[in-house]
């Protein structure tokens, strides 16, 4: 998927299942569902790192999962003073849950992603969404807009 139905949908989940986040944590959730798609870098190295590179290392459980909890960590510093101590929990779960909804819009390409890196190198492809689907984006932004 592309980088704004990405950061789209990690919007209609903080606005669906966090709305009592404060505004100011919503760019580290939308940071969180994005994230993993820095491995689009590596185009610019030439084709052999791309290959390497993308939808592989950066799109794996772990790697999401640490990248998110620090994404999380750095709200949590940066929001101290304006969290309660229940909204806490809610802004370290919330880049995570970014972070996966992230990695499953991408297993349902047909790309694939490496799910299970460094454990298993397999790459798991559902092949039901294109790379960019108008559909999609349109739900999410009516989802956002109700």
């Amino acid at each position: 998927m592309d980088p704004l139905t990405h950061g789209l949908a990690s919007y209609a989940l903080k606005r669906g299942f966090f709305p009592r986040l404060p505004r100011s944590a919503t760019p580290f959730i939308i940071a969180a569902g994005v994230v993993a798609d820095l491995d689009w870098i590596s185009y610019s190295f030439g084709p052999s790192a791309f290959l390497n590179w993308h939808r592989n290392y950066t799109h794996s459980i772990l790697i999401t999962a640490l990248a998110s909890l620090l994404i999380g960590a750095a709200a949590l510093f940066i929001l101290r003073r304006r969290s309660a101590a229940e909204g806490r929990i809610a802004i370290l779960l919330a880049p995570l849950f970014a972070g996966l909804l992230h990695i499953a819009m991408d297993t349902c390409q047909s790309e694939g992603v490496s799910l299970l890196w460094p454990f298993r190198g397999n790459r798991f492809a559902l092949d039901w969404l294109p790379n960019f689907d108008p559909w999609i984006l349109a739900i999410l932004l009516l989802a956002i807009l109700l």
